[in-house]
């Protein structure tokens, strides 16, 4: 709790309280936890990259009641088509079934294309910042 007080301050330039600096200045791993937290985690209000979208899946699926349903949850988002299935490939009629073989291929080349999307952005912002150091 008091890593997410002193982050929250942080995030919102509000001042920490005195007992929150207190433990902190005696917990070490607490006030490094507390440093290395950026302050765009606060809120759900940026957009979600791959990292955060697949971490937000992954809980789903781990905080059902029990083991079973989240199984269950996964195979359903993993196999079931949806609009972006059909507005992907429009197949006839008799073809529908296609769909469901066809989404797991199509949700992993997603997730590819989208993670070497956001490593290249991060390679750039990166470059970007090593700049400012020489």
């Amino acid at each position: 709790m008091t890593v997410g007080v002193a982050h929250v301050c942080r995030s919102l330039a509000m001042e920490t309280p005195p007992d929150i600096r207190a433990v902190l200045a005696e917990d070490g791993t607490a006030s490094k936890l507390v440093a290395s937290l950026e302050p765009s985690s606060v809120g759900q209000g940026g957009p979600m990259g791959p990292r955060r979208r697949l971490a937000s899946l992954l809980w789903g699926f781990a905080t059902e009641e029990n083991g079973w349903l989240g199984f269950r949850h996964a195979a359903t988002r993993f196999f079931r088509p949806g609009p972006e299935d059909w507005a992907a490939v429009a197949l006839p009629p008799g073809f529908q079934w296609l769909y469901y073989p066809l989404r797991p291929p199509r949700l992993a080349g997603k997730w590819l294309v989208s993670a070497f999307q956001e490593r290249r952005g991060g390679e750039a912002a990166h470059r970007d910042c090593s700049k400012l150091h020489r």
